[in-house]
């Protein structure tokens, strides 16, 4: 059976889990240097957010808490094969291997790639959407994809292609939105086949 291919930036803080759980700078980098393994820093972490910000049981308290949920939007659709390409931040500050290490097999075994790092893309508009177009000249220029992230900024003048969550990260409205896409995506031989704005869920 042929499978449709899908491509999908995929962000971690605000989307796999809460945004105050994100890595600060000096965690990524004891990981890159080797002082800490995967478990370590993603041990470490969690506990240090979780002091930090005394997280209640409203919020993810461990890092890629949403990592199923995530994949369950996709992953029974056998005409769809959805890839991934990480577009965090997290990866300015560590080699694409390192990076891969930290993730859930289930997200893991998905990814075809990672953007370029850009260690001042908060400063300037649109720049992961600059970047994903250039990884899919690249790598796959005639396929579909969008990206998933909580900050809407960083996809200026591609709008159109990105599912936004909250900084709570993933919920039951954006999942279903990511559901319906990948669902039509498949049905339609992959092609898309609405317009992604009218279905903005995020709320804050």
């Amino acid at each position: 059976m042929k499978q449709n291919e899908l491509y999908l930036a995929l962000d971690f803080d605000g989307v796999l889990h809460s945004t105050e759980l994100g890595p600060l700078k000096k965690h990524c980098a004891d990981y890159a240097a080797g002082r800490m393994n995967a478990e370590q820093f993603l041990e470490t972490v969690a506990t240090e957010k979780r002091a930090r910000y005394d997280l209640t049981s409203d919020h993810v308290d461990f890092l890629f808490d949403r990592a199923a949920f995530f994949s369950s939007a996709f992953w029974d659709l056998g005409r769809l094969k959805v890839n991934l390409v990480i577009a965090t931040s997290w990866r300015n500050a560590m080699q694409p291997h390192a990076l891969r290490a930290l993730m859930p097999p289930i997200l893991e075994k998905r990814v075809v790639g990672v953007l370029d790092p850009h260690d001042e893309e908060h400063r300037e508009p649109g720049t992961r959407a600059l970047l994903m177009r250039k990884w899919m000249a690249e790598n796959a220029p005639r396929a579909q994809w969008l990206a998933i992230d909580d900050d809407a900024w960083l996809w200026e003048g591609d709008h159109s292609r990105l599912i936004q969550t909250s900084r709570r990260g993933l919920d039951g409205p954006t999942w279903r939105v990511l559901r319906d896409i990948c669902a039509s995506v498949e049905a339609n031989n992959g092609r898309f086949n609405w317009m992604f704005e009218d279905l903005s869920v995020a709320s804050d």
